[in-house]
Protein backbone atom coordinates (compact mmCIF):
# COMPACT_ATOMS: atom_id res chain seq x y z
CA UNK A 1 0.00 0.00 0.00
CA UNK A 2 2.77 2.55 0.87
CA UNK A 3 4.51 1.63 -2.28
CA UNK A 4 1.31 2.66 -4.42
CA UNK A 5 1.12 5.72 -2.75
CA UNK A 6 4.47 6.41 -3.98
CA UNK A 7 3.68 5.70 -7.35
CA UNK A 8 0.76 8.04 -7.10
CA UNK A 9 2.43 10.86 -5.57
CA UNK A 10 4.89 10.64 -8.37
CA UNK A 11 2.71 9.94 -11.06
CA UNK A 12 0.89 12.98 -9.93
CA UNK A 13 3.93 15.29 -11.14
CA UNK A 14 3.62 14.05 -14.89
CA UNK A 15 0.05 13.09 -15.49
CA UNK A 16 -0.11 16.46 -17.51
CA UNK A 17 3.60 16.82 -19.22
CA UNK A 18 3.68 19.85 -21.64
CA UNK A 19 3.33 18.85 -25.56
CA UNK A 20 5.54 18.71 -28.58
CA UNK A 21 4.71 21.05 -31.32
CA UNK A 22 6.40 20.98 -34.65
CA UNK A 23 5.13 23.44 -36.24
CA UNK A 24 2.73 26.70 -35.90
CA UNK A 25 -0.03 25.17 -36.81
CA UNK A 26 -3.08 26.64 -35.73
CA UNK A 27 -4.60 25.64 -32.12
CA UNK A 28 -7.88 25.03 -31.30
CA UNK A 29 -8.58 24.43 -27.75
CA UNK A 30 -12.29 23.66 -26.06
CA UNK A 31 -13.27 23.34 -22.23
CA UNK A 32 -16.24 21.22 -21.21
CA UNK A 33 -17.78 21.13 -17.78
CA UNK A 34 -18.08 17.07 -16.45
CA UNK A 35 -18.50 15.82 -13.22
CA UNK A 36 -18.63 12.74 -11.53
CA UNK A 37 -22.20 11.90 -12.79
CA UNK A 38 -21.64 13.01 -16.20
CA UNK A 39 -18.48 12.30 -17.48
CA UNK A 40 -19.18 8.98 -19.07
CA UNK A 41 -21.96 11.34 -21.39
CA UNK A 42 -19.02 13.87 -21.88
CA UNK A 43 -16.33 11.31 -23.25
CA UNK A 44 -19.36 8.92 -25.30
CA UNK A 45 -20.26 12.46 -27.05
CA UNK A 46 -16.44 13.66 -27.31
CA UNK A 47 -16.57 10.00 -29.30
CA UNK A 48 -18.72 10.87 -31.83
CA UNK A 49 -16.32 13.99 -33.29
CA UNK A 50 -12.77 12.24 -31.85
CA UNK A 51 -13.09 8.75 -33.02
CA UNK A 52 -9.10 8.26 -31.68
CA UNK A 53 -10.28 8.71 -28.51
CA UNK A 54 -10.07 5.53 -26.05
CA UNK A 55 -12.92 3.79 -24.75
CA UNK A 56 -13.31 5.24 -21.22
CA UNK A 57 -11.27 8.69 -20.04
CA UNK A 58 -7.89 8.48 -18.62
CA UNK A 59 -6.36 10.00 -15.82
CA UNK A 60 -4.03 13.23 -16.45
CA UNK A 61 -3.99 13.89 -20.32
CA UNK A 62 -4.26 11.71 -23.37
CA UNK A 63 -2.33 12.76 -26.40
CA UNK A 64 -2.40 11.76 -30.33
CA UNK A 65 0.16 12.85 -32.66
CA UNK A 66 0.36 12.19 -36.46
CA UNK A 67 2.17 14.34 -39.30
CA UNK A 68 -1.26 16.24 -39.89
CA UNK A 69 -3.19 16.22 -36.49
CA UNK A 70 -2.10 16.54 -32.89
CA UNK A 71 -4.93 16.14 -30.63
CA UNK A 72 -4.63 16.33 -27.18
CA UNK A 73 -7.07 15.68 -24.35
CA UNK A 74 -6.38 16.71 -20.28
CA UNK A 75 -8.84 15.63 -17.31
CA UNK A 76 -9.31 17.69 -14.50
CA UNK A 77 -11.23 18.73 -11.30
CA UNK A 78 -14.19 20.43 -13.15
CA UNK A 79 -13.50 20.48 -16.75
CA UNK A 80 -11.67 18.54 -19.68
CA UNK A 81 -9.84 20.43 -21.93
CA UNK A 82 -9.39 19.10 -25.71
CA UNK A 83 -6.83 21.02 -28.33
CA UNK A 84 -6.86 20.63 -31.86
CA UNK A 85 -3.69 21.33 -33.81
CA UNK A 86 -3.88 20.91 -37.89
CA UNK A 87 -2.00 22.39 -40.62
CA UNK A 88 -5.22 23.95 -42.35
CA UNK A 89 -6.91 24.86 -38.97
CA UNK A 90 -9.84 22.30 -37.40
CA UNK A 91 -13.84 23.40 -37.59
CA UNK A 92 -16.65 21.64 -35.35
CA UNK A 93 -19.70 20.71 -36.53
CA UNK A 94 -21.94 23.59 -34.60
CA UNK A 95 -24.90 20.74 -34.51
CA UNK A 96 -22.42 18.81 -32.75
CA UNK A 97 -21.57 21.47 -30.42
CA UNK A 98 -25.33 21.93 -29.49
CA UNK A 99 -25.75 18.62 -28.31
CA UNK A 100 -22.86 18.68 -25.76
CA UNK A 101 -24.31 17.14 -22.52
CA UNK A 102 -22.32 19.96 -20.40
CA UNK A 103 -21.89 23.47 -20.94
CA UNK A 104 -18.54 24.37 -23.07
CA UNK A 105 -16.93 26.73 -20.88
CA UNK A 106 -13.96 27.63 -23.45
CA UNK A 107 -13.93 27.65 -27.08
CA UNK A 108 -11.02 29.51 -28.59
CA UNK A 109 -8.48 29.49 -31.43
CA UNK A 110 -4.96 30.49 -31.77
CA UNK A 111 -3.76 31.17 -34.77
CA UNK A 112 -0.27 32.11 -36.06
CA UNK A 113 0.31 35.69 -37.79
CA UNK A 114 2.92 37.51 -39.40
CA UNK A 115 4.10 39.59 -35.83
CA UNK A 116 3.73 43.45 -37.72
CA UNK A 117 0.11 42.31 -37.90
CA UNK A 118 -0.43 41.35 -34.82
CA UNK A 119 -1.72 45.38 -33.47
CA UNK A 120 -4.52 44.86 -35.73
CA UNK A 121 -5.42 42.02 -34.31
CA UNK A 122 -6.55 42.84 -30.72
CA UNK A 123 -7.51 45.34 -27.59
CA UNK A 124 -4.17 43.95 -26.03
CA UNK A 125 -0.90 42.65 -27.18
CA UNK A 126 1.98 41.20 -25.09
CA UNK A 127 5.83 40.17 -25.66
CA UNK A 128 6.24 37.02 -23.82
CA UNK A 129 9.16 35.15 -23.09
CA UNK A 130 11.55 38.05 -23.64
CA UNK A 131 10.33 39.15 -26.91
CA UNK A 132 10.34 35.47 -28.05
CA UNK A 133 6.40 34.88 -27.98
CA UNK A 134 4.43 37.95 -29.36
CA UNK A 135 0.01 37.69 -28.92
CA UNK A 136 -2.67 39.58 -29.23
CA UNK A 137 -6.28 39.36 -28.83
CA UNK A 138 -9.39 41.39 -27.74
CA UNK A 139 -10.81 38.42 -25.32
CA UNK A 140 -14.17 39.00 -27.53
CA UNK A 141 -16.49 36.27 -28.98
CA UNK A 142 -16.49 36.33 -33.12
CA UNK A 143 -19.39 35.49 -34.73
CA UNK A 144 -18.33 32.00 -34.92
CA UNK A 145 -18.59 31.52 -31.32
CA UNK A 146 -14.81 31.52 -30.85
CA UNK A 147 -12.67 33.57 -29.20
CA UNK A 148 -9.63 34.28 -31.04
CA UNK A 149 -5.51 34.77 -30.32
CA UNK A 150 -2.88 35.47 -32.37
CA UNK A 151 0.41 34.73 -31.93
CA UNK A 152 3.86 35.02 -33.58
CA UNK A 153 7.59 33.21 -32.54
CA UNK A 154 10.26 35.98 -33.84
CA UNK A 155 12.76 33.08 -33.18
CA UNK A 156 12.90 29.44 -34.16
CA UNK A 157 11.70 26.79 -31.83
CA UNK A 158 12.51 23.71 -30.75
CA UNK A 159 9.14 20.95 -30.10
CA UNK A 160 9.67 21.49 -26.45
CA UNK A 161 10.02 25.51 -26.05
CA UNK A 162 6.75 25.39 -28.74
CA UNK A 163 4.77 23.51 -26.94
CA UNK A 164 5.83 24.57 -23.00
CA UNK A 165 4.65 28.12 -24.31
CA UNK A 166 1.12 27.31 -26.03
CA UNK A 167 0.54 25.26 -23.57
CA UNK A 168 1.07 28.05 -20.85
CA UNK A 169 -0.96 30.15 -23.24
CA UNK A 170 -4.18 28.01 -23.18
CA UNK A 171 -3.98 28.06 -19.76
CA UNK A 172 -3.93 32.04 -19.55
CA UNK A 173 -7.12 31.70 -21.31
CA UNK A 174 -8.61 28.27 -19.84
CA UNK A 175 -8.13 30.26 -16.09
CA UNK A 176 -9.76 33.81 -17.76
CA UNK A 177 -12.60 31.96 -18.29
CA UNK A 178 -13.31 29.66 -15.45
CA UNK A 179 -12.12 33.02 -13.09
CA UNK A 180 -15.73 34.76 -14.28
CA UNK A 181 -17.42 31.54 -14.49
CA UNK A 182 -21.31 31.90 -12.41
CA UNK A 183 -20.40 35.67 -11.39
CA UNK A 184 -24.13 36.27 -12.36
CA UNK A 185 -25.18 34.25 -9.64
CA UNK A 186 -22.59 36.66 -7.01
CA UNK A 187 -24.18 39.46 -8.42
CA UNK A 188 -27.53 37.73 -8.14
CA UNK A 189 -27.01 37.24 -4.53
CA UNK A 190 -26.38 41.06 -3.36
CA UNK A 191 -30.04 42.17 -3.25
CA UNK A 192 -30.49 39.07 -1.42
CA UNK A 193 -28.20 39.97 1.12
CA UNK A 194 -29.70 43.06 1.05
CA UNK A 195 -33.33 41.71 1.44
CA UNK A 196 -32.16 39.78 4.09
CA UNK A 197 -30.33 42.64 5.91
CA UNK A 198 -33.28 45.33 5.94
CA UNK A 199 -36.17 42.42 6.96
CA UNK A 200 -38.77 43.69 9.14
CA UNK A 201 -38.47 42.68 12.88
CA UNK A 202 -41.13 40.70 14.34
CA UNK A 203 -43.92 41.90 16.78
CA UNK A 204 -42.93 39.44 19.29
CA UNK A 205 -40.32 37.07 20.47
CA UNK A 206 -41.84 34.35 18.96
CA UNK A 207 -42.06 35.93 15.47
CA UNK A 208 -38.50 37.89 15.58
CA UNK A 209 -37.40 34.40 16.37
CA UNK A 210 -38.97 32.15 12.87
CA UNK A 211 -38.12 35.02 10.85
CA UNK A 212 -34.09 35.19 11.94
CA UNK A 213 -34.42 31.37 12.11
CA UNK A 214 -35.95 31.99 8.44
CA UNK A 215 -32.71 33.97 6.91
CA UNK A 216 -30.43 31.14 8.67
CA UNK A 217 -31.71 28.78 5.93
CA UNK A 218 -31.58 31.40 3.46
CA UNK A 219 -28.12 32.64 4.28
CA UNK A 220 -27.18 29.12 4.20
CA UNK A 221 -27.93 28.39 0.87
CA UNK A 222 -26.61 31.48 -0.35
CA UNK A 223 -23.45 29.90 1.49
CA UNK A 224 -23.70 26.46 -0.31
CA UNK A 225 -24.36 27.99 -3.62
CA UNK A 226 -21.89 30.45 -3.83
CA UNK A 227 -18.70 29.59 -1.45
CA UNK A 228 -16.86 26.98 -3.37
CA UNK A 229 -17.63 28.85 -6.85
CA UNK A 230 -15.57 31.98 -5.39
CA UNK A 231 -13.05 30.08 -4.01
CA UNK A 232 -12.70 28.53 -6.81
CA UNK A 233 -12.46 31.61 -9.32
CA UNK A 234 -9.63 32.86 -7.15
CA UNK A 235 -7.85 30.62 -7.37
CA UNK A 236 -8.52 30.79 -11.14
CA UNK A 237 -7.77 34.05 -11.23
CA UNK A 238 -4.40 33.37 -9.18
CA UNK A 239 -3.10 31.23 -11.98
CA UNK A 240 -3.57 33.30 -14.87
CA UNK A 241 -1.34 35.82 -13.24
CA UNK A 242 1.16 33.44 -12.62
CA UNK A 243 0.94 32.15 -15.63
CA UNK A 244 1.63 35.30 -16.97
CA UNK A 245 4.08 35.73 -14.26
CA UNK A 246 6.06 32.94 -15.64
CA UNK A 247 5.47 33.79 -19.51
CA UNK A 248 7.21 37.31 -18.50
CA UNK A 249 4.22 39.40 -20.14
CA UNK A 250 5.42 42.45 -20.73
CA UNK A 251 3.67 45.60 -22.99
CA UNK A 252 3.81 45.48 -27.08
CA UNK A 253 3.24 48.30 -28.54
CA UNK A 254 0.80 51.45 -27.23
CA UNK A 255 -1.84 48.78 -26.74
CA UNK A 256 -2.22 47.68 -22.81
CA UNK A 257 -0.12 44.01 -22.33
CA UNK A 258 -2.61 41.04 -21.54
CA UNK A 259 -1.97 41.02 -17.89
CA UNK A 260 -2.68 44.99 -17.61
CA UNK A 261 -6.11 44.17 -19.70
CA UNK A 262 -6.90 40.96 -17.27
CA UNK A 263 -6.08 43.45 -14.07
CA UNK A 264 -8.13 46.05 -15.01
CA UNK A 265 -10.89 43.82 -16.21
CA UNK A 266 -11.15 40.86 -14.08
CA UNK A 267 -9.63 41.69 -10.78
CA UNK A 268 -12.72 44.06 -9.66
CA UNK A 269 -14.83 40.74 -10.46
CA UNK A 270 -13.19 38.70 -7.87
CA UNK A 271 -13.11 41.33 -5.35
CA UNK A 272 -17.02 42.12 -5.62
CA UNK A 273 -17.11 38.23 -5.35
CA UNK A 274 -15.10 38.18 -2.58
CA UNK A 275 -16.92 41.44 -1.01
CA UNK A 276 -20.16 39.70 -1.37
CA UNK A 277 -19.04 36.89 0.04
CA UNK A 278 -17.51 38.93 3.25
CA UNK A 279 -20.97 41.00 3.42
CA UNK A 280 -22.72 37.23 3.79
CA UNK A 281 -20.29 36.28 6.85
CA UNK A 282 -20.78 39.56 8.74
CA UNK A 283 -24.83 38.93 7.95
CA UNK A 284 -24.24 35.63 9.32
CA UNK A 285 -22.70 35.98 12.30
CA UNK A 286 -25.35 39.73 13.09
CA UNK A 287 -28.29 37.30 12.71
CA UNK A 288 -26.76 34.34 14.27
CA UNK A 289 -25.97 36.73 17.44
CA UNK A 290 -29.80 38.28 17.17
CA UNK A 291 -31.04 35.11 17.12
CA UNK A 292 -29.09 34.00 20.10
CA UNK A 293 -30.25 36.89 21.77
CA UNK A 294 -34.11 35.99 21.20
CA UNK A 295 -33.62 32.38 22.29
CA UNK A 296 -32.06 33.77 25.75
CA UNK A 297 -35.00 35.80 26.15
CA UNK A 298 -37.32 33.35 25.30
CA UNK A 299 -35.14 30.84 27.90
CA UNK A 300 -35.72 33.69 30.83
CA UNK A 301 -39.03 34.44 30.17
CA UNK A 302 -39.76 31.01 30.30
CA UNK A 303 -37.92 30.35 33.57
CA UNK A 304 -39.65 33.06 35.13
CA UNK A 305 -43.22 31.81 34.09
CA UNK A 306 -42.02 28.34 35.88
CA UNK A 307 -40.54 30.27 38.92
CA UNK A 308 -44.20 32.13 39.05
CA UNK A 309 -45.99 29.00 38.07
CA UNK A 310 -44.25 26.85 40.87
CA UNK A 311 -44.08 29.74 43.51
CA UNK A 312 -48.12 30.08 42.84
CA UNK A 313 -48.16 25.91 43.30
CA UNK A 314 -46.67 25.95 46.31
CA UNK A 315 -48.96 28.82 47.69
CA UNK A 316 -51.78 26.50 46.68
CA UNK A 317 -50.08 23.43 48.06
CA UNK A 318 -49.62 25.27 51.60
CA UNK A 319 -53.57 27.00 51.53
CA UNK A 320 -54.55 22.85 50.81
CA UNK A 321 -52.61 21.51 54.08
CA UNK A 322 -54.07 24.79 55.91
CA UNK A 323 -57.56 23.67 54.54
CA UNK A 324 -57.20 20.23 55.62
CA UNK A 325 -55.78 20.49 58.95
CA UNK A 326 -58.88 22.85 59.57
CA UNK A 327 -61.17 20.44 58.46
CA UNK A 328 -59.08 17.66 60.13
CA UNK A 329 -60.03 19.62 63.33
CA UNK A 330 -63.59 20.03 62.63
CA UNK A 331 -64.15 16.43 61.42
CA UNK A 332 -62.17 16.04 65.29
CA UNK A 333 -64.75 18.28 67.08
CA UNK A 334 -67.84 16.73 64.98
CA UNK A 335 -67.15 13.06 65.23
CA UNK A 336 -66.22 13.75 68.79
CA UNK A 337 -69.53 15.44 69.45
CA UNK A 338 -71.48 12.57 67.70
CA UNK A 339 -69.48 9.59 69.16
CA UNK A 340 -69.72 11.31 73.04
CA UNK A 341 -73.73 11.60 72.31
CA UNK A 342 -74.16 8.14 70.94
CA UNK A 343 -71.51 6.87 74.00
CA UNK A 344 -73.48 8.76 76.79
CA UNK A 345 -77.13 7.24 75.25
CA UNK A 346 -75.39 3.87 75.31
CA UNK A 347 -74.14 4.04 79.14
CA UNK A 348 -77.05 6.29 80.21
CA UNK A 349 -78.87 2.71 81.73
CA UNK A 350 -75.86 1.97 84.10
CA UNK A 351 -75.06 5.36 85.06
CA UNK A 352 -76.69 7.05 88.59
CA UNK A 353 -78.25 10.04 87.10
CA UNK A 354 -76.93 12.29 89.92
CA UNK A 355 -73.26 11.42 88.52
CA UNK A 356 -74.40 11.29 84.98
CA UNK A 357 -73.01 14.63 84.05
CA UNK A 358 -69.57 13.71 85.51
CA UNK A 359 -69.14 10.95 83.51
CA UNK A 360 -69.98 12.46 80.41
CA UNK A 361 -67.35 14.81 80.83
CA UNK A 362 -64.45 12.24 81.97
CA UNK A 363 -65.72 10.58 78.65
CA UNK A 364 -64.65 14.10 76.62
CA UNK A 365 -61.48 13.87 76.18
CA UNK A 366 -61.40 9.94 75.78
CA UNK A 367 -63.68 10.07 72.95
CA UNK A 368 -61.93 13.12 71.33
CA UNK A 369 -58.38 11.45 71.93
CA UNK A 370 -59.75 8.41 70.44
CA UNK A 371 -61.03 9.82 67.57
CA UNK A 372 -58.46 11.98 66.59
CA UNK A 373 -55.86 8.63 66.69
CA UNK A 374 -58.33 7.10 64.17
CA UNK A 375 -58.62 9.81 61.71
CA UNK A 376 -54.42 9.92 61.82
CA UNK A 377 -54.13 5.98 61.14
CA UNK A 378 -56.78 6.78 58.17
CA UNK A 379 -54.72 9.69 57.16
CA UNK A 380 -51.49 7.43 57.10
CA UNK A 381 -52.67 4.29 55.42
CA UNK A 382 -54.47 6.99 52.63
CA UNK A 383 -50.47 8.84 52.14
CA UNK A 384 -48.96 5.26 51.85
Amino acid sequence: MTDQLRQLAHAELHARPFPRFDADWPILLMCVQTSPDQLAAVWAWLQLNIPPLPPKPTAGAWTLQSGQLDLRVEQHTEFLAISWRAPGGTELAPDWLAAAPMDILVLTHFVATDAAALAAHGASSSSLLGGTLQVATDFAIDPQGLCQWRYAFTQPQTPDSRGRAMQMLMEVETYRVLSLIQMDKVRAAHPALQAIAKAKRGDSDPTELALLERNEHELDALWQSLNWRVSACRAYHDLVFQRLLDLDDQRLGELPSVTEFLRRRMTPAIATSETVMRRHQELAQSISRRANLVRTRLQLNLETQNSALLSSLKQTAQRQIRLQSTVEGLSTVAISYYALGLLSAAIAPWVDKANAGLVKTALVPLVIGAVWLTLQRIKRKLDT
